[in-house]
């Protein structure tokens, strides 16, 4: 389940996306800008692992790695090259391999897994510049799930992102 302003998302056993409540920014993803007083099923193209949402934008990795984003983009936090609103899914074209997400109010976060690179070190890409706290509370909440074979990495970005700030 995820909250955003005046609107709510959850996420079913099979991957899909439930939405409901306010839509003033398309943050429904239902192709409107309507509001829903109950429960909706949006379509995306693959079952929705992971899903976060914040004031009036939503952010989901789908089974195959990619994320998408609709609702609010006037900061460009839908990561997709603009600053226009979405009311129904747009795939980031410029992720994949997308491990976990999160929202801020005019922020979108992906951690990436890359393959290519190594295979265990994430990479956290941010689509608008964020102060260095920020990204290292991000950083240490996403700690807390990561699995411990892969927690050696979240301390690695902890290390990274502490000794810029020096």
């Amino acid at each position: 389940v995820a909250m955003g302003y005046e609107s709510g998302y959850a996420l079913d056993d099979a991957g899909a996306v439930w939405v409901w409540g306010g839509n003033d920014r398309g943050q429904l993803g239902d192709g409107t800008k309507t509001e829903s007083l109950t429960p909706k099923r949006i379509q995306l193209p693959n079952p929705v692992v992971k899903l976060a949402a914040d004031y009036m934008h939503v952010v989901a990795v789908c089974a195959d790695g990619s994320v998408w984003t609709w609702g609010a983009g006037e900061s460009g936090q839908l990561g997709v090259g603009s600053i226009t609103d979405s009311s129904s899914p747009v795939r980031v074209s410029s992720l994949t391999g997308a491990i976990m997400v999160a929202a801020g109010r005019a922020a979108s976060y992906a951690v990436l897994r890359d393959d290519e690179l190594d295979p265990y070190r994430g990479r956290a890409l941010l689509t608008r510049t964020a102060s260095c706290l920020t990204v290292y509370l991000l950083v240490w909440a996403l700690y807390v799930w990561i699995p411990d074979d892969l927690k050696s990495e979240a301390i690695w970005w902890l290390n990274l992102i502490q000794e810029g700030t020096k």
